[in-house]
């Protein structure tokens, strides 16, 4: 079996549509260009420009999403394309004014194409949305994302960006991740010794493998340059937003999430989370072999 050009028989589909539409209300339906220039979630479009001063409409296209389109063909033959050809057909006839998806548009979508009135596509979008990169800057825990465009300007070095509060010129982290991730705002970290190894870390990571940690502070007890930097690799979060507490009888404010490590024999660190839930914090209590 040959490949499917999707994007030809997307073309196809919307001048099946059109000549429908034109049969069904016997007059002509003028073909517009068909363009796959839109990006992110949006699946179609039906577009133009309208001259203020006239009222005169011009420039009229249908813009469609070449990823979702080559990944989701069947949604768009049978939903896609005849909404925004009725989104179009509702133009024609009954003008700008009338609501996108009133009455008018549902009664082209039912009666001349025989589909559902759907007014949004449940389209798998986690491909075509937008990438974006992460840089910091010299301000504690402060994080910034770049458009694809501004991230290639900072690499071929045509255009630099720095932060307004600090000056510092901005430093790429990594490219950010596609799909939203749950946000903890600052994670509190505690061990029974002054010290974080390895396999704690790694422990670490995998109870936040699905969050996106902006800052990390880690307890008083643990001393060692080293384990900031542990910490700053495994979590992936920059070192600059990975502190230590500085005082042993007091906990820091702001703590959304904290991770404490005991193995049920330490009063302080039962203490430690105990205080944390008092708080509101969400606290993952990990004790010696349960990860």
């Amino acid at each position: 079996m040959l490949p499917v050009d999707e994007l030809k028989a997307v073309r196809a589909r919307v001048t099946e549509c059109l000549g429908l539409a034109a049969s069904h209300l016997s007059r002509d339906i003028p073909e517009i260009p068909v363009l796959f220039n839109l990006t992110g979630k949006s699946g179609g479009m039906f577009r133009y420009r309208k001259d203020k001063g006239t009222g005169r409409c011009y420039d009229l296209q249908f813009r469609f999403n070449r990823i979702l389109a080559r990944e989701n063909l069947s949604e768009y033959l049978d939903q896609i394309c005849p909404h925004e050809v009725a989104h179009y057909v509702t133009h024609l006839v009954w003008g700008a004014e009338v609501d996108p998806h009133g009455a008018e548009w549902t009664q082209i979508m039912v009666e001349v194409f025989k589909v559902q009135a759907d007014r949004c596509h449940q389209l798998d979008t986690s491909r075509s949305v937008k990438r974006e990169f992460l840089y910091q800057c010299g301000c504690e825990g402060r994080t910034f994302r770049l458009s694809t465009k501004r991230h290639n300007s900072m690499v071929r070095r045509t255009a630099l960006y720095s932060c307004n509060a600090c000056g510092q010129l901005l430093a790429f982290i990594r490219e950010a991740d596609k799909a939203a991730a749950q946000v903890i705002s600052k994670l509190f970290i505690s061990t029974p010794g002054p010290a974080i190894d390895t396999a704690q870390a790694d422990r670490i990571a995998k109870l936040i493998i699905d969050h996106q940690v902006n800052q990390v502070v880690i307890d008083c007890s643990i001393t060692g340059e080293r384990y900031r930097q542990l910490i700053s690799k495994k979590l992936n979060v920059p070192l600059a937003s990975v502190t230590r507490h500085p005082t042993p009888d007091t906990l820091p404010g702001g703590v959304t999430h904290a991770i404490v490590f005991g193995d049920g024999q330490d009063d302080r660190q039962g203490r430690v989370a105990k205080a944390f839930e008092q708080r509101g914090v969400k606290v993952r209590m990990v004790r010696a072999g349960v990860g």
